[in-house]
């Protein structure tokens, strides 16, 4: 059984959950959101046409996306990035790599309200393990999924947690999620080859529950619905599942005629496919005339699964360096963003402590100008204005920032704080006003009457 899934794993990752749409008109639709929600939902809806991406794909424009929401400052885009990045990593044996971007993705989706995209996270990191922590992160997806009505990726956790209980010999719970994952199908708004192929998946999985229950009638019955979904699809990847699953059963039932009719057919499929597909039909025709006592057949196929294995190791090898530099790579490119945004904060550091020292001297002048003779009335008042009206700015100006990061950018309340500030600082703007201007008047105006006085006394007669 585990056998099975790690051979469907293998080419579930490499393949397509549904027809291909071009990823590049996605990244397109992705560049003209104007809007943070609008990016995040971009990236969701993609996810819904293409459920499971090609491995190679999922890390070229997972990087894509977390520079756009880098650029852009979304954090929700960053999540969704470091998630595809994450799966990549894991797909090509980097488990450790790929579960810290999968955590950090999930410390940023945590701090958002938007369940979907939280759910997804949770399904992605589902993938890293094979015990119960698997299930109880697809459980917290199948929640979140449920609540943000999102049924698609509901199906999506209810089949994978059947799947992760059918590896676990825990086949009553994977027939009661398998159950509630053909429900789910069966109600979802997508079109019928759609439907086949999930409705494929899910019969599957029933044959490989079954079967490890030893009811060979639900098993052949099970694995005829499967197949009959996949030659309606026609694609390699379908026919791939019931063909597996046949394969397998048969040949525990020691039916090897048959066993060698659908292994053959696997066969045929892996040959027009990457090397990785040859490794199970490979090992299932060994099998087959190995028990027949036909030698040279049997040879003959194991020495095509030693050689399937050993391409598979190179080319394990030079994926891992691959992934290693494509880390490093996302490494510096955050190295380069943490340097700019420094920099930008020190910038802007910068400029407000230039503005508060403009403020500092334009104050100090104010009152040395309000005591010299040469002011007068209006231009004291005006001067005293726009001395407030800088102050006040500047505190609008400072608390903006904070603001912002504080309603975590929401138009509703940031105008709720912003009102608020601005019924506190306007009253008080009149009184500071009302209050210095007035008094810097009074002063001038007593300023200008003592040197009047004195002007005065040095030009009547015998004040010599």
């Amino acid at each position: 059984m585990k056998c099975i899934l790690t051979f469907i794993l293998v080419i579930f990752t490499g393949s397509i959950f549904a027809q291909r749409s071009n990823p590049d008109s996605f990244l397109l639709a992705l560049y003209s959101q104007k809007t943070e929600s609008l990016q995040t939902q971009t990236i969701l809806d993609w996810m819904d046409v293409e459920l499971f991406l090609q491995s190679d794909s999922m890390g070229y424009y997972g990087t894509r996306i977390i520079e756009y929401g880098t650029k852009q400052k979304n954090e929700n885009v960053k999540a969704l990035g470091y998630t595809f990045v994450g799966y990549h990593f894991l797909i090509h044996d980097e488990k450790a790599q790929g579960l810290e971007l999968a955590f950090k993705a999930l410390q940023i989706a945590e701090k958002s309200d938007n369940k979907k995209m939280i759910g997804r996270v949770y399904h992605f990191l589902s993938f890293f393990y094979d015990d119960d922590r698997a299930i109880a992160y697809d459980q917290q997806s199948l929640l979140l999924s449920e609540q943000a009505n999102d049924l698609l990726w509901m199906g999506s956790a209810l089949y994978t947690i059947g799947r992760k209980y059918a590896s676990m010999a825990k086949y009553d719970s994977a027939l009661f999620y398998a159950q509630r994952a053909s429900t789910m199908n069966n109600h979802l708004l997508i079109t019928a080859e759609e439907k086949e192929f999930i409705g494929l998946h899910i019969y599957a999985l029933f044959g490989n529950i079954y079967s490890r229950l030893k009811n060979n009638t639900l098993t052949q019955a099970y694995y005829q619905l499967s197949l009959e979904s996949a030659l309606k699809i026609g694609s390699d990847i379908a026919l791939s599942y019931p063909y597996t699953g046949l394969a397998a059963y048969h040949l525990k039932m020691k039916n090897r005629d048959s066993a060698y009719f659908y292994g053959r057919a696997l066969y045929t499929i892996s040959e027009r496919n990457p090397i990785s597909w040859k490794l199970y039909p490979s090992r299932i025709l060994y099998r087959v005339f190995k028990e027949s006592n036909q030698a040279d057949s049997a040879l003959k196929y194991l020495e095509i699964n030693t050689n399937a294995k050993d391409s598979i190791n190179v080319i394990s090898k030079r994926q891992k360096i691959e992934t290693l530099q494509f880390a490093e790579e996302i490494r510096q490119k955050e190295l380069l963003i943490a340097k700019a945004k420094l920099k930008d904060e020190r910038k802007q550091n910068l400029q407000y402590a230039g503005i508060a020292l403009g403020l500092v001297l334009f104050i100090l002048l104010f009152f040395l100008f309000s005591h010299s003779i040469i002011a007068n009335q209006k231009i004291i008042r005006f001067l005293g204005v726009i001395a407030l009206l800088i102050v006040f700015e500047f505190l609008n100006l400072f608390l903006h920032p904070y603001l912002d990061k504080l309603t975590d950018h929401s138009p509703i309340l940031m105008l709720a704080a912003m009102v608020c500030i601005a019924a506190l600082l306007v009253p008080l703007h009149h009184k500071l006003e009302h209050w210095i201007t007035n008094r810097m008047v009074e002063k001038n105006k007593k300023i200008r009457l003592a040197a009047a006085k004195k002007t005065i006394a040095k030009l009547e007669p015998g004040s010599n």
